[in-house]
């Protein structure tokens, strides 16, 4: 969850910083691949960002509740056998934050496909920005 926030908000912030330089003063469409990527970019980012804080939420989540336990040596605290974390829950757990983190970010870009008037627009001062 952690990885796929600093991720998402890394590629935001590279992507609005190159977009503010570009687009300094001018609403000139000289870049139209970066503004259809950036554009994409921007949808998914608006649900992914939410999604990795979700998945860091369930993550304390099953902290709390104790059922996310790690097997440690030299612990204070021995966990019986019977409870302590597979492999097949540890890497469900990785699957359900790759599906949160990275599927329904692409499934929004793909619906945006759907919603689109326009494949972008070019905001002055701001860069390309998705035509919503």
């Amino acid at each position: 969850g952690s990885v796929l926030y600093i991720f998402w908000t890394g590629v935001l912030c590279i992507v609005v910083a190159v977009n503010a330089v570009g687009w300094n003063n001018t609403i000139a469409n000289f870049a139209p691949v970066w503004c259809d990527l950036t554009s994409r970019l921007i949808i998914g980012g608006a649900v992914a960002i939410p999604g990795a804080t979700l998945c860091i939420n369930r993550r304390l989540n099953q902290i709390l509740k104790l059922q996310y336990q790690r097997d440690r040596v030299g612990t204070a605290i021995s966990i019986p056998r019977d409870e302590r974390i597979t492999f097949w829950q540890s890497f469900h757990n990785a699957f359900v934050d790759a599906c949160i983190g990275l599927g329904f970010p692409a499934l929004a870009i793909l619906l945006y496909y759907v919603v689109q008037q326009y494949r972008f627009a070019i905001v002055e001062d701001v860069g390309c920005y998705p035509a919503i």
